[in-house]
């Protein structure tokens, strides 16, 4: 309602904003006039404006001490205000906004700022967050909204984003659907303090029970905010009761991403708390792995799976490790709330999930076929593969022809019958991943002996996200369409227009830019300057896409080779005028990278930097040298200027160090902080020794310590350099397969606890762990009864 311009505004208003009448920076009027004082001490009565960002007017008020009714702003008449929110809480996104604002400061994310959205006639109905250059957004969900309107939503800003924090306020229903997809919801809510409003963060679980802390007891990972409810692991953030189950560790997986067949139903199987549905032992196969035996729960509602099909694992999917000592028992215990029954084509791609045949279905007569091995693959990784397959797509649409998939193997220097189909279905999916709005599909460029489309293009299409089923008529436009995409991106625009089969001889041309890509320093013959740079453009283009899969994949490694390469072929191929054109993209690669390892840095140099200024041993044990040079270390690994309070942090710890080094003083430096330093040669010898030893361990069940290790040496190195340790131990597990866990983890302090080196030797070796210490030490202990499993009969 609008007032009259005589007449006095005698609505309650508790909030204001100071400074100008667009600030958001938010002030809360105590109702009590004990409190009055207090609150104007240090502020000027023409201080206070009804904020256009609280949905007001925009117009000065007055602060109103009373003694016998609440204390309040009011308005000077005349008075023309629609401001319909008055009460303490009306001021709650603003509150919210400034404190997120300053805690993400303390996050390394000095330059974001609150953006406040009115949504129906509630100012403040979103606050949003854009982090890392808008690649991870946080939205705060203050007003009221639908469920359907919320997901569409929703949805809208993932395609956005690699990734979206959601928090909920308090009038925000949304968040009892968050915890059925997600587990738990994040929720924000202020209460009063004297003569501010305090906000606090909350972690709703299961069951609906809301646990609140403050937002200085939070982090910010690229996967989210972790509270203290919460745990952070490489597979996603879970809640801190779920992390750990009767079996072990437990890891939420993304749907989609784990295949299963021949599921053989288990009655009279223990589940762990709280799992509920029927068990089942299957051969499972996750994406981009190999197949293996685990146990799978699934809800009793739904259809029991038939053994002889390919499934999918879909919503709210779980990992567990399974502690079974029977023979041949499964290793892991997985969990689904549904599942989805693949088609005969899409289930080809999980080449080694092979079902058995129905018992019911009888072989039909036939003529019989001699089966053969299927032939070795080619000596090159795939990864080159797909560079060389890459770079003479490029040259051949360049050209504007199309090639044969017998040319195109070729052209890189293997054989069409080392390849599979399912070998080669996923290399051509790998090739043309992900099929996003205006990206040609380098495939289509693959024709028959008489120029038409192969019968395994349909198949690269669904993987690609085409509807299946697509008639052939269809597929030959898709193919058509897609390949005329492609020449109007790479094709020169004087060629004839001719498509025919590439000659044999732009086989070494192929090879040529194969190599160009793989080496983009190197020149390659016969390629004049203008089809160099063509040629260099193409690879450039391919390694964005690179780069954008592993970015949305928030796959540090893959994006930091991708941009390395772009770096070397931008620096090396291009020409000043073209390089002017492509410096925004390289800026947003190393930008993107950078970011990424700042906060894996951070992650650890925090935790790293709190424990060692708690100590209050002045002494120079191992542990604490160990200790300082690791934060030593991972300073020179970030970029940029560290957080101030980690600045001090260091500071404070660099001092130690020189304190309990230095020559003379109380508790004199350590043997081996004043061993000396060895050299390549001697760390690689000491580093053979050391893993037969830890192999030794390991067969024998048992760990080992620094001690033990020096007095079993066969050389004669009595003490080691803390950086020495860690490198040796580095080189110790330089040959480790991925899928086992590093042998270094049986090395323990002289208390038999995880030692400091176990999170520098991993975070050299690029392997994923937990930030949380506790999370950590339940993983490697994992890790060592992993070993004994492994090592027990090798």
């Amino acid at each position: 309602m609008t007032l009259l311009p005589d007449e006095e505004d005698t609505r309650k208003v508790q909030t204001a904003v100071t400074g100008a009448a667009g600030s958001d920076n938010p002030v809360f009027l105590p109702y009590d006039h004990g409190e009055f004082d207090l609150f104007m001490r240090g502020r000027s009565r023409d201080d206070f404006y009804c904020g256009i960002l609280l949905g007001g007017c925009g117009k000065k008020l007055s602060a109103k001490r009373y003694t016998e009714k609440k204390c309040h702003f009011a308005h000077r008449p005349p008075v023309h205000c629609r401001r319909t929110a008055n009460g303490e809480s009306s001021a709650d996104h603003l509150y919210i906004g400034q404190a997120l604002t300053r805690w993400l400061a303390g996050q390394a994310q000095r330059q974001v700022k609150a953006v406040y959205r009115t949504v129906g006639d509630r100012p403040g109905g979103t606050v949003d967050f854009r982090l890392s250059g808008g690649r991870q957004f946080i939205r705060v969900q203050m007003a009221r909204q639908g469920l359907q309107p919320w997901r569409r939503e929703a949805e809208a800003l993932a395609e956005k984003a690699d990734h979206v924090e959601w928090i909920f306020g308090p009038d925000s229903m949304l968040a009892f659907d968050r915890v059925e997809s997600h587990g738990y919801a994040i929720r924000v809510e202020c209460r009063t303090v004297g003569i501010t409003r305090e906000v606090r963060i909350g972690t709703q679980l299961p069951g609906n029970e809301v646990e609140w802390t403050t937002l200085e007891k939070c982090s910010l990972t690229s996967q989210g905010i972790v509270t203290p409810s919460l745990v952070h692991t490489p597979h996603g953030i879970v809640p801190r009761g779920a992390s750990t189950t009767a079996t072990g560790l437990s890891f939420r997986l993304a749907g989609d991403t784990v295949a299963f067949t021949g599921a053989v139903p288990r009655d009279g199987i223990t589940l762990p708390d709280g799992m509920k549905g029927r068990a089942y032992d299957a051969d499972i196969q996750p994406l981009g792995s190999v197949a293996e035996r685990a146990r799978i729960v699934l809800p009793r509602t739904l259809t029991p799976p038939d053994p002889s099909r390919v499934y999918l694992l879909r919503d709210r999917v779980s990992l567990s490790p399974l502690a079974d000592s029977a023979p041949k028992a499964p290793a892991w215990l997985l969990f689904a709330s549904d599942v989805r029954r693949l088609d005969p084509q899409e289930a080809a791609s999980w080449s080694e999930l092979k079902p058995a045949r129905p018992a019911h279905v009888t072989a039909a007569p036939s003529t019989p076929v001699t089966h053969q091995s299927a032939p070795m693959g080619p000596r090159l990784a795939d990864p080159e593969i797909i560079d060389g397959f890459r770079a003479a797509l490029e040259r051949t649409a360049h050209a504007r022809r199309w090639t044969t998939w017998e040319k195109l193997v070729r052209g890189i220097g293997a054989k069409p019958q080392q390849f599979t189909p399912e070998h080669r279905l996923r290399l051509l999916v790998a090739l043309d991943f992900p099929h996003v709005k205006g990206k040609p599909v380098l495939s289509s460029l693959i024709r028959t002996e008489k120029g038409e489309t192969p019968p395994f293009f349909a198949a690269v299409l669904i993987r690609l996200g085409w509807v299946p089923g697509l008639p052939a008529n269809q597929v030959n436009g898709i193919a058509d369409r897609e390949r005329q995409l492609v020449y109007k991106v790479y094709g020169r625009d004087s060629a004839s227009g001719t498509n025919r089969p590439a000659s044999t001889g732009q086989a070494p041309a192929a090879a040529q830019a194969a190599r160009a890509e793989a080496d983009p320093g190197s020149k390659p013959a016969g390629l004049s300057a203008q089809t160099a740079v063509a040629a260099a453009l193409g690879t450039l283009t391919g390694l964005r896409w690179r780069f954008d899969r592993a970015r949305k994949d928030g796959d540090l490694a893959e994006a930091r080779r991708a941009w390395q390469a772009a770096g070397q072929l931008y620096g090396t191929k291009l020409p000043p005028e073209i390089q002017a054109e492509y410096r925004p993209l390289l800026r947003d690669m190393s930008q993107w990278v950078h970011e990424r390892e700042n906060e894996r840095t951070l992650a650890e140099l925090r935790p790293l930097l709190d424990d060692l200024v708690r100590r209050q041993s002045t002494g120079a044990d191992d542990d604490l040298l160990v200790g300082l040079y690791r934060a030593r270390d991972l300073k020179r690994k970030y970029h940029g200027k560290l957080p101030d309070d980690l600045q001090d942090a260091f500071l404070f710890c660099q001092e130690r160090l020189a304190a309990v080094t230095a020559p003379g003083a109380e508790g004199a430096r350590s043997a081996d902080a004043a061993a000396p330093r060895l050299g390549k040669n001697k760390l690689n010898e000491l580093a053979t020794v050391v893993r037969s030893l830890l192999q030794d361990s390991a067969r024998a069940q048992a760990t080992i310590t620094w001690s033990a290790i020096r007095n079993r040496l066969t050389v004669e190195v009595p003490h080691l350099h803390p950086d020495d340790q860690g490198q040796v131990l580095v080189l110790v597990d330089a040959d480790t397969p991925p899928d086992e866990p590093l042998l270094s983890a049986l090395v323990t302090t002289n208390q038999g606890d995880i030692h400091p080196l176990y999170r520098h030797v991993a975070f050299s070796l690029e392997r994923e762990v937990p930030v949380q210490q506790d999370e950590l030490r339940s993983w490697w202990q994992m890790d060592v009864l992993r070993l004994y499993s492994i090592w027990k009969h090798r």
